[in-house]
């Protein structure tokens, strides 16, 4: 056996080539041109008819073997005259001149020995929904190289919950779902912060209380957090009972005696509107009681953006591949390939697709699965709960309140209503709903809304308070009234949280991948920081991750 090694793009390759051999018995006189030392090309040494090249004797003959050689072969030639293209002969397989004219011509000349492999074939995967989980998949699987990616994007603009807008009038900075960044220190999201450069400021929660006729101070900063430590450390009990709620939880502490420091229910129930109904967008009759105490510790206080956190999406967005205004509608899918429509019109095929739309958009079926998603995923979705809350922003010609105080307190009746004043720098007032409150008062009309804000607003800081130079009425309910805006037609509400009845298993089970065909990402898949930029943020690069390794 006769070794040949060449080499090829740095690597050797070893062609193992069979020489004529005649067994110990055979007495048969050798004939010239059978031994392939003595073969020559066009000649019929051994006079038995058959040119030596074309005599079986000669298989192996380097002079038979002119072309064959990898070394030797040329593109559309045949050498060695065996009735093959050199490059279409096993013997090339391997050349470097067949293997550049494959590439150039894309084509798979070799029948035999297909050298055009699928190794310049990048998977084609879509990813629907261009907010942070989405950007955050895309970004991660468009800088490895690995695969073509096509973001399609309801929305006119990206980044989902991550929505800044700019006032016609003033030029105020408002802020739609997504209002701060929590625990920077430790956020997957402050290395792109910091190399952006982006401009932020702290957000300190400074607290400041009056109560329905205007008093000032009912209730002290100290209780108030004071209130959210004792509730937060209680919960920590309730891990293994999900049928708790939080409501029935603080109703059983109140029971035992505590919160002394508070004078009244209706203080009590101030700490949980604006304390955890806020925090969780929901009741605390549907919050689980251990909800408090879910997910990872944060570090760093928390910080706005006082150019609008938009930035951030559209930062990650660069050089990316995204349709605007393209909402998907169904994913069939198989364990070859997935097929992605939309709403438009155009489906996109592809070889995988990672879904990141909301809890809301899920809960909904407004994208049709074929086939249906595993019970696993759909009861999960079922048991998870998805907020609802609603923010109404007045900008002033001038300050008249204390620049100093971040957070003030309405003691209100019924809790809930009008409670939660933010101040976020410039001249901009906001105030929050959350849960069945943000339910009930988008029924109203904006004008009805913020009619109810300023006569809050009156009894806060006097009758002499000017009115509103503009206002924001920011809707994420679709079925409130009036015509849902984009944000609230594709993702129905604010963001997720622990049910009564649901656990951290629910948010793992969102996140099963099917077949490897399908992925999910977004903030309710994150058992760590669900609810957060960075949660969203962080599903989408493990997805990302998941394709990179199948690749």
């Amino acid at each position: 056996m006769e070794k040949i090694t060449t080499t090829f793009g740095g690597c050797a390759l070893f062609i193992l080539t069979m020489a004529a051999v005649h067994g110990c018995g055979d007495t048969t006189p050798k004939r010239e041109g059978d031994e392939p030392g003595a073969c020559e090309d066009d000649v019929d040494n051994d006079q038995d008819g058959h040119i030596d090249c074309d005599d079986p004797d000669c298989a192996g003959a380097s002079a038979c073997r002119e072309g064959d050689l990898p070394g030797e072969c040329e593109d559309d030639v045949d050498n060695d005259r065996d009735g093959h293209i050199d490059c279409d002969d096993p013997d090339c397989a391997g050349a470097s001149v067949c293997l550049e004219a494959d590439t150039d011509t894309d084509t798979d000349t070799d029948t035999d020995t297909d050298t055009d492999t699928d190794t310049d074939v990048r998977e084609k995967i879509i990813v629907v929904g261009a907010g942070m989980a989405g950007l955050g998949a895309a970004k991660t699987l468009h800088d490895n190289g690995c695969c073509e990616v096509i973001v399609l994007e309801a929305q006119d603009r990206v980044g989902g919950r991550v929505y800044t807008v700019k006032t016609p009038i003033t030029g105020e900075i408002v802020e739609g779902v997504a209002q701060y960044h929590m625990g920077p220190r430790n956020s997957s999201l402050t290395p792109v912060i910091e190399e952006m450069g982006i401009r932020t400021e702290a957000y300190d929660w400074s607290f400041e209380s009056w109560d329905v006729d205007g008093t000032r101070s009912p209730l002290s900063s100290d209780a108030w957090n004071r209130f959210s430590v004792e509730v937060t450390q209680e919960s920590r009990y309730y891990e293994d009972q999900p049928d708790v709620s939080l409501q029935t939880m603080i109703d059983a502490m109140v029971d035992a005696g505590e919160f002394s420091y508070l004078d009244n229910q209706r203080e009590i129930d101030f700490c949980i509107s604006t304390q955890f109904e806020n925090e969780y967008v929901s009741d605390a009759s549907e919050n689980r009681a251990w909800g408090p105490y879910e997910g990872g510790e944060l570090f760093g206080g928390d910080e706005f953006f006082p150019d609008g956190m938009s930035a951030i999406p559209e930062y990650l967005a660069q050089d990316l591949d995204i349709r605007l205004s393209t909402p998907v509608t169904a994913i069939r899918y198989d364990s070859d390939s997935v097929t992605v429509e939309t709403a438009t019109g155009e489906d996109f095929e592809a070889d995988r697709v990672v879904v990141t739309v909301s809890l809301g958009v899920l809960k909904a079926g407004d994208i049709t699965f074929d086939p249906p998603l595993p019970s696993t995923h759909t009861d999960a979705i079922e048991r998870l709960g998805f907020g609802m809350m609603d923010k109404v922003w007045l900008i002033f010609t001038e300050v008249f309140w204390d620049p100093d105080i971040d957070f003030k307190g309405y003691l209100s009746e019924p809790a809930g209503r009008y409670s939660s004043w933010n101040d976020w720098g410039g001249n901009a007032l906001l105030v929050w709903h959350a849960g069945t409150d943000a339910y009930e008062l988008e029924q109203n009309t904006d004008e009805e809304i913020v009619a109810g804000a300023m006569d809050t607003l009156r009894i806060m800081y006097g009758e002499d308070i000017p009115d509103p130079t503009e206002t924001v009425v920011m809707r994420f309910d679709p079925n409130g009234n009036a015509e849902p805006s984009q944000l609230a037609t594709y993702t129905k509400g604010a963001y997720s949280f622990l049910r009564v009845g649901s656990t951290p298993d629910d948010r793992e089970a969102c996140s099963v991948p099917i077949m490897d065909r399908v992925f999910f990402a977004g903030e309710h898949t994150n058992t760590v920081n669900p609810a957060l930029i960075q949660g969203a943020y962080e599903t989408g690069i493990r997805e990302a991750d998941r394709i990179i390794g199948l690749q």
